[in-house]
């Protein structure tokens, strides 16, 4: 997912990726894409908040995710 369809992605305009790696419970976020690839490549740990640009507001924090509320 970081490699050819980061760049598919980035290719076809998506805005952002989320690659999230469900046994370090971190995330790779791809945004501001260009000419077949991402400006912008963070990685996000399980104590950060991930915030999406699409949805300010729309926060997770990947820490949380297997917890039942």
């Amino acid at each position: 997912d970081l490699g050819r369809k980061a760049a598919l992605y980035a290719e076809y305009g998506i805005r952002e990726l989320w690659v999230i790696n469900a046994r370090t419970r971190t995330a790779t976020v791809h945004r501001d894409p260009a000419r077949g690839q991402y400006k912008t490549v963070l990685t996000i740990t399980d104590d950060m908040p991930l915030e999406a640009c699409f949805a300010p507001g729309l926060i997770v924090c990947l820490s949380n995710l297997d917890r039942p509320e």
